[in-house]
């Protein structure tokens, strides 16, 4: 508590620069437009708002870095590239289930490129888990009456300033009063309630707004103490000598018990697929096993199992990194053996997987779910052989899977999940691979099936086809109607909207 103490009122001793003040204003714009991202929830809340919210972070933290004489490297512009890349998908598409889960990613990525750019990583990178609780928590935190200090400073010394800061402490006074009144005169008189209203005056907007910024000064002390503390290299939490310390505390476990361990997982793999290794491998070449199982029950059988085994395969693997102790040379070449041994069994029980997924999709089409699950198999495939690479030559495999995920996120979003799993569906129906046109996931794709879907109602001459469609049409009408606002603005919702209002013209 002293330390803490004593910090801050050093603070009060600190001159400001330029650079900081005009990273005060910044910090309290970002802050705006991210609280704006979820104040109100209307439909498109996730759109332009959060591409706005990452360009001006990086824009603020961009030039805060240059005034400061940091020079990027090559990493700090990836991780830069791959948060640009995932905050502008956000106005191209809408992926409407991958949103919400794609903002802690994006946050993720904002924060590790300020420290990457910063050069206040522990180890050069080597403890991932830990720079992101700096970034996120102790930074942040520590630094959070930074920006308050800084806006204190502004004018300081100036007449000019001095009358600035009276004006503004009695808006912050009057504000509230003024909009009671004003809400209450309103309820009084409908002719006033007229005028207010020919004035384009929203009192409750205006309550909102209010609230918007109150929020926003609190969220922009967070932000600036990320980037002040960031260059400032202080106030954190962990350091490499304690962290390295504590590593070697965790190495336990005998190198034996860990190839014991590893061997028996071989065994039973090599066990496994002797046994049913014709049953599983038969999905490779899209033909199901004998034994009268239809198509269906060989899919879903056994699929999350494998998904499951090899999950607990990576924490497995992961837990031997971790907690056991060097050995001699032998034991040491014995271990990377059985990590490669397990990895490449581990990519077989992926591959088997993602081929029993396909062969599902082939027969039932496709669905969100399926394409985010045989993603996710193909992320984990990343990291096996990762894994592999790592027993052959060192680096901080957890900085490195992080970057891989991120890429493989991004890649997700520009992939247009929705739009994809429509356009497969409806030309499998149209081909007659699919027996039946799946309305429900259809609609699940929200506007990414909007254009799909208008292309092959005019073409197709499915009778029965075209009247689910124009159902849906009817249906949905209304809730293509409304226009996006501008915080709210997404283009592939827009251009779906424009479809919608168009004649659909039946192929004849």
């Amino acid at each position: 508590m002293k330390e803490n103490t004593i910090y801050l009122k050093s603070q009060e001793t600190q001159q400001v620069s330029v650079e900081e003040k005009l990273l005060a204003a910044m910090s309290l714009f970002m802050a705006y437009v991210f609280v704006r991202c979820f104040i109100p929830g209307y439909y498109g809340f996730l759109g332009m708002t959060v591409t706005l919210f990452t360009a001006v972070f990086a824009l603020g933290g961009g030039f805060y870095f240059h005034k400061k004489g940091f020079a990027f490297t090559g990493e700090s512009l990836y991780w830069l590239v791959m948060a640009l890349a995932l905050g502008g998908s956000y106005t191209l598409f809408v992926n409407q289930r991958l949103n919400v889960l794609m903002l802690p990613v994006l946050f993720a990525a904002l924060a590790y490129w300020v420290l990457c750019a910063a050069g206040v990583r522990i180890g050069r990178g080597s403890f991932f888990l830990s720079d992101l609780f700096n970034g996120f928590l102790a930074l942040p935190l520590f630094n959070y009456t930074r920006e308050w200090h800084t806006f204190k400073k502004m004018g300081s010394g100036s007449s000019t300033g001095h009358a600035l800061k009276a004006v503004l402490l009695g808006l912050v006074l009057g504000m509230p009063i003024f909009l009671v009144v004003l809400y209450l005169l309103v309820e009084a008189d409908a002719a006033f309630q007229a005028m207010i209203g020919r004035l384009f005056f929203n009192v409750p907007q205006m309550f909102l707004e209010i609230l918007r910024i109150a929020l926003a000064f609190v969220l922009s002390a967070y932000f600036f103490g990320l980037f002040y503390g960031a260059c400032k290299k202080e106030k954190t939490v962990f350091d490499a000598v304690s962290l390295e310390a504590q590593k070697q505390k965790l190495k336990k476990l005998p190198a034996v018990t860990g190839c014991t361990v590893f061997g028996l997982l071989c065994l039973v793999y090599f066990m496994f697929y002797v046994a049913q290794g014709s049953y599983y491998f038969s999905a490779f070449w899209g033909s199901l096993p004998g034994g009268g199982i239809t198509a269906a029950e060989y899919a879903r059988r056994g699929f999350f199992e494998l998904c499951q085994v090899s999950v607990i395969n990576l924490f497995v693997m992961g837990a031997g990194q971790l907690f056991l102790r060097e050995a001699q040379k032998t034991i040491r070449i014995l271990l990377k053996c059985l990590n490669v041994t397990l990895s490449v069994l581990t990519l077989l029980l992926i591959a088997t997987a993602l081929s029993k997924m396909f062969l599902y999709i082939g027969r039932f089409g496709m669905t969100q779910l399926r394409v985010f699950t045989s993603w996710f198999m193909l992320l984990l495939a990343l990291f096996f052989i990762l894994l592999i690479i790592r027993q052959f030559r060192a680096f901080a495999v957890m900085k490195t899977c992080a970057a891989v995920a991120v890429a493989m996120v991004v890649v997700l979003s520009y992939a247009n999940m929705d739009r994809m799993t429509a356009v497969y569906n409806l030309s499998a129906y149209g081909k007659g691979q699919l027996e039946e046109l799946d309305m429900d996931t259809l609609a699940a794709c929200g506007p990414a099936a909007v254009e799909p879907m208008k292309a092959f109602y005019e073409q197709t001459e499915d009778a029965g086809a075209r009247e689910r469609i124009e159902a849906y049409h009817h249906a949905q009408y209304a809730s293509y109607l409304a226009e996006t606002r501008f915080y709210g603005y997404n283009l592939e919702y827009d251009r779906a909207s424009a479809l919608w209002k168009m004649d659909w013209k039946a192929a004849e």
